[in-house]
């Protein structure tokens, strides 16, 4: 395989992003989620809440130019906390978002280093933990990071479809060593 790089993503890139976590969590997550579950999911909440690439907490990984992952972290509370008192109520966290690979990069460690930009981003802003919400398709890779599992929690979308995902916390203090990014 040809190096893969990671970047800061761009406002320019959100087309592409969207594209790729679409398909992501169609193929990804369609053992664990109906496609009626993930379509409602798409139209209501969304891959990506847009103020990741604004505020420039949002990374890509790229190989030849294209992007094949996606991820990031936030202070801001996630678009999806207006589905669930409990979210919405929680003062803010680092909380680590939107984590996608393309589906023909998937188990090549590519997650891993959107993963380790993130959560040294996160180590470097001051926090000492991250906090995420996985999907079901999710949950054994970010396990297998050192993320403790939380409750289950289940979003209802406004159609009534359910979307259940895991909450998730791992220390980052520490995890502040050199990242490669590109220029």
């Amino acid at each position: 395989m040809t190096t893969i790089s990671i970047r800061l993503a761009a406002v320019g890139d959100r087309v592409a992003l969207r594209d790729l976590q679409e398909n992501s969590l169609r193929v990804l997550g369609g053992p664990h989620y109906g496609s009626a579950t993930i379509e409602s999911f798409i139209r209501h909440v969304g891959t990506m809440d847009d103020y990741l690439l604004e505020d420039g907490t949002y990374f890509v990984a790229e190989l030849d130019g294209a992007i094949v992952a996606c991820g990031g972290w936030t202070r801001r509370r996630p678009g999806y906390a207006r589905l669930d008192a409990k979210e919405a109520a929680a003062p803010p966290a680092a909380t680590i978002r939107s984590v996608f690979v393309d589906p023909l990069f998937a188990r090549m460690g590519v997650g891993r280093r959107i993963m380790a930009a993130a959560e040294q981003a996160v180590a470097a802003a001051g926090f000492d933990r991250a906090e995420l919400m996985a999907t079901l398709s999710g949950a054994r890779f970010y396990r297998a990071l050192g993320y403790m599992p939380g409750a289950m929690r289940d979003f209802t979308l406004p159609d009534g479809a359910v979307f259940r995902c895991q909450a998730m916390a791992k220390p980052v203090a520490g995890v502040l060593t050199t990242l490669h990014c590109a220029a």
